[in-house]
């Protein structure tokens, strides 16, 4: 297992948000985490990313154990997330705000870097060319490199943040609604970019509303109700656990046929 979630616990003034959540992801694996609006998903996320602190158990990587670590830190470890709700930087190019994550791998100092070195020269160059490798393994075209990021329609600033974490040089990657505004040619082509990444090697972590996409493409599904952990195991299994389809999907024949 590349991620195992033990018991994973957080409270806010007396409201637990989630509840000794114990999960496990394989390696070169696609996962989705699901559940109704307020049922802990984002929360889960952001403490297994060192976003929040949890307020017990623990989140191993890799056999490490990250729990509470710096989003900075699990990164090195091998791990970064995109958000719901986009990150572009204001003015940067496509090429300069892929590059962002790609400087993670940097190791010039910044005295170096203030005097020009040619350690450092060659490095940005090789930084530069980590970042259009990430731009076109996430489908986003040359050309585009010198366009203002946040300028960009809504589809491709989505496939730019994904091209930033995966510059990072990362083994998993976190997407937190990667289909989120997106119509549907748009959530077709996300889906395929996705099952690219894990033929690539990455493991990826979702956490999406879009049934159609996530029963499409995981491997594993995990179900959250209430921040506790509701069912888990393949697309057939969730679908067809009563307990799903009460809780989240609806109840009757017709909600299973919607995510069918």
């Amino acid at each position: 297992m590349i991620l195992s979630v033990e018991a994973l616990t957080k409270n806010f003034a007396g409201l637990v948000a989630v509840n000794a959540l114990s999960i496990q992801v394989r390696r070169n694996s696609i996962t989705a985490l699901i559940g109704p609006n307020g049922a802990g998903k984002t929360t889960a996320l952001n403490l297994i990313t060192g976003v929040l602190r949890p307020t017990a158990g623990r989140v191993l990587l890799k056999g490490a154990d990250i729990t509470g670590r710096s989003p900075h830190s699990i990164a090195s470890n091998g791990m970064t997330r995109t958000y719901q709700n986009l990150q572009m930087f204001e003015g940067m190019t496509v090429l300069e705000t892929v590059m962002v994550g790609a400087h993670r791998v940097g190791r010039s100092t910044w005295l170096a870097a203030l005097l020009r070195a040619p350690s450092v020269v060659a490095e940005e160059k090789d930084l530069r060319n980590r970042a259009m490798a990430a731009l076109d393994r996430a489908g986003v075209p040359a050309s585009y490199s010198g366009r203002v990021a946040a300028e960009l329609p809504y589809g491709w600033q989505r496939r730019v943040e994904i091209a930033r974490a995966i510059a990072s040089g990362v083994d998993m990657l976190l997407l937190d609604e990667p289909a989120a505004g997106l119509n549907n040619q748009e959530s077709e082509t996300m889906a395929q970019l996705i099952c690219e990444l894990r033929e690539g090697g990455t493991t990826v972590l979702l956490v999406e509303h879009d049934m159609n996409l996530v029963m499409g493409i995981s491997d594993q599904v995990i179900v959250m109700n209430f921040g506790q952990l509701l069912s888990q195991g393949t697309p057939d299994q969730v679908q067809n656990d009563p307990a799903v389809v009460e809780a989240y999907l609806g109840k009757g024949a017709e909600a299973a046929d919607a995510v069918a």
